[in-house]
């Protein structure tokens, strides 16, 4: 039993996959293939989890609800969208669905040299304004549960002015321009990474927002040489020892 445990557990390690990052070219990720589904929305390489000390491996595909008109008031996170094409994972929250919740995607270096920096741009999209404050908090990560802050990633409150409750698809798009994450150590071939994007949405009178159009942009360096290992031959002091067989004279 314990032997069938871990290999459903390695089997579902091995299914999260990654989003593979192998050149300069831009890796883009507008979510347009969520569809309007709620059940395993998000695609295979992202999670959402609402917490406010989430994990990716803690975290879930699913998203509550859909909206692409009207006027939803629930709390939940959402899968926003202007047309069955054109989509955003999200969240709206309210007095019993309270604040943050989060996106996180899984990414892998398959460059044949390390994976230094990143050059990162993405999209808020609101689909409903309202009187509490929203803003988006960025942090990134080696192992998926322990995060570092990037503050130049973050889109403040004052970038998402509150105001009377009113619908668009979207309402608003604010597009935060480039800011570069650099690895405090560079990320290896076949080395993995995570990024977060935290939705704080305050909780009652929620605005409704997503983000989209994660855009990242590579920079690669050669690994330097591999060490050399010095070896300095061993000396033996023989001091005034005698070698070989005494003589005795006559």
């Amino acid at each position: 039993k314990t032997k069938l445990f871990f290999l459903a557990f390695l089997t579902s390690l091995l299914s999260w996959g990654q989003t593979d990052i192998p050149n300069t070219t831009s890796v883009i990720e507008s979510f347009n293939s969520m569809g309007t589904s709620t059940t395993n929305a998000l695609p295979a390489t992202w999670r959402y989890h609402k917490s406010a000390t989430p994990s990716y491996a803690s975290g879930t595909r699913d998203l509550g609800l859909q909206a692409s008109t009207g006027t939803p008031t629930a709390g939940s996170g959402y899968n926003w969208g202007s047309s069955t094409t054109e989509r955003s994972p999200g969240v709206m929250t309210s007095g019993g669905y309270v604040s943050p919740s989060s996106i996180m995607g899984f990414f892998r270096n398959t460059n044949v040299d390390n994976l230094t920096s990143l050059s990162i741009t993405y999209d808020v999209e609101r689909y409903r304004r309202n009187s509490a404050n929203a803003s988006v908090q960025f942090y990134y990560s080696t192992n998926g549960s322990t995060w570092t802050a990037l503050t130049t990633g973050d889109v403040a409150t004052t970038d998402l002015p509150t105001g009377t409750s009113a619908y668009g698809f979207p309402q608003l798009t604010f597009n935060k321009t480039a800011f570069t994450l650099t690895f405090p150590t560079a990320i290896a071939t076949n080395g993995t990474f995570y990024l977060r994007w935290n939705l704080d949405t305050t909780g009652s009178n929620s605005q409704g927002i997503g983000i989209d159009n994660v855009n990242l942009t590579a920079t690669f360096a050669a690994a330097g040489p591999a060490p050399i290992l010095a070896i300095t031959p061993a000396t033996t002091n023989l001091g005034s020892s005698c070698v070989g067989t005494p003589t005795t004279a006559v």
